[in-house]
């Protein structure tokens, strides 16, 4: 049975049913909660969530948790220094420090990333997906998406593919449309930087005077994970079908809601993957 957080309403109908003459079983069937938690509400009806008091450790204690675990502690390792200074912590205690820092980290990026492109009203992802189809041959997936409206304005499968095609697509697909304001790139060949953060691509677009950015490291994790989908599918496909673009839109869209959507409860939904908010393998 999963169990519901109960509100403070739910409290009131719980005391009413129970004068009712409702069964402790019943009422736990309706509201998802095991008997046992219904006689606790019961007999404190100010006790709204089971289990015991969450213990806050000291910022100090957080902190060297966390510089332990930058210095390459494992949990146990963390563990045992701290017990060996007589701190009495739990192991999983250290592991919800650990990943509750990471979740803090990633929303920090997410800010800081939001902050660079918030003024820009055109934006443009151009991104070359490797692939790998069920001969086990290597392709590749170019895509260019407008980012505010989440639509593929480009789509293709090659063999290869090299920096002046990379140039020449673009100019024909975007350029002729729109000059976007922004462009935002993922660092994979042929469009991995060659010297500092710029290659033969980017020095384009600062001669058309187009600004860019570079997919920050900690959220790729989360894009390679939407464009995960993307590669299934392309396993039963032979080539951009609508279904294939239709799933591109979907996986940037979901990527890109820190764009559209700014720092919302929506925002750190889309980006609660445990990839990057960490898991109990840390």
């Amino acid at each position: 049975m999963g169990f519901m957080k109960l509100k403070d309403s739910d409290i009131n109908v719980i005391s009413e049913l129970r004068k009712k003459g409702f069964k402790i079983k019943d009422i736990a069937e309706i509201f998802g909660v095991s008997p046992r938690r219904i006689q606790q509400i019961l007999k404190n009806p100010s006790l709204k969530k089971p289990g015991r008091k969450r213990i806050e450790l000291s910022p100090e204690l957080r902190g060297e948790i966390i510089q332990l675990r930058e210095k390459g502690y494992t949990i146990n390792q963390i563990h045992q220094n701290l017990e060996s200074r007589r701190y009495s912590i739990s192991r999983y205690k250290i592991w919800k420090t650990l990943k509750e820092h990471q979740e803090s980290e990633m929303m920090k990026t997410i800010n800081d990333f939001r902050s660079l492109i918030k003024d820009y009203r055109s934006a443009v992802h151009v991104s070359v997906i490797p692939l790998v189809k069920e001969d086990n041959s290597l392709l590749r997936l170019f895509v260019i998406v407008d980012i505010p409206k989440c639509k593929v304005i480009y789509c293709d499968i090659v063999r290869s593919l090299s920096l002046k095609e990379v140039i020449n697509i673009f100019d024909f697909h975007v350029l002729r449309v729109q000059i976007p304001e922004l462009v935002i790139l993922f660092p994979t060949t042929p469009l991995i930087p060659t010297r500092s953060s710029e290659n033969r691509l980017t020095r384009h677009l600062k001669n058309l005077g187009i600004s860019y950015l570079w997919i920050p490291k900690p959220l790729r994790k989360i894009y390679i994970k939407e464009v995960a989908r993307i590669k299934k599918l392309f396993r039963s496909e032979l080539g951009c079908s609508p279904k294939l673009i239709k799933q591109i839109e979907e996986a940037c869209g979901k990527f890109y809601g820190v764009y559209n959507h700014g720092n919302t409860e929506q925002d750190k939904e889309i980006f609660k993957e445990q990839n990057c908010r960490g898991d109990k393998k840390l």
